[in-house]
C-alpha cells in the first residue's frame, strides 16, 4: 500500500505587503513570502518562503496581513518549472495556502480562513 501526504504547516513573519490580484475569471489570488526563524547548534538562519493563496483566504491575507504581520500558514508545497531567457532550467517552489491565522493580533479582529477548496483555478 502506498501513502502519500503533501502538508506544509508554517509560522514566520509577512516580508512586504502581500500583492492581491485576480485572474482572468475573477478568482482573487494573492502572493506574498515570509520569513520563518530557526535554530541550530547555537546558529540562527532564516528560511524565506513564497506562498500563494486564492478566493476568500487571499483576500483576508490581502487585507489583515501587512508587512511584519506574525501568521500561520498551512497548505500544499507545489513547484513551478520553466525556462528561462537564457535557456536555463528553473524551478520554483512555494506553499499554496489553504488555511491562515494571524498570531499578531486578538483573533477577534482577524478572522482565520481555511479554505476546503484553496485550489488554484484550472485556468490560473
Amino acid at each position: 500500500m502506498s501513502v502519500s501526504l503533501n502538508q506544509v504547516n508554517e509560522a514566520g513573519n509577512v516580508v512586504a505587503d502581500p500583492q492581491l490580484s485576480y485572474t482572468t475569471s475573477g478568482t482573487p489570488v494573492v502572493n506574498f513570502r515570509i520569513a520563518v526563524n530557526s535554530k541550530f547548534k547555537d546558529k540562527e538562519r532564516t528560511l524565506f518562503i513564497d506562498c500563494t493563496a486564492f478566493g476568500p483566504v487571499a483576500e483576508v491575507i490581502a487585507q489583515y496581513s501587512t508587512k511584519g504581520k506574525n501568521i500561520f500558514v498551512s497548505g500544499e508545497l507545489c513547484q513551478d518549472e520553466w525556462t528561462s531567457k537564457a535557456g536555463e532550467k528553473r524551478v520554483k517552489h512555494y506553499i499554496l495556502v489553504k488555511e491562515y491565522r494571524s498570531l499578531s493580533v486578538k483573533s477577534d479582529d482577524v478572522p482565520s480562513v481555511d479554505e476546503s477548496n484553496g485550489q488554484a483555478p484550472e485556468n490560473f
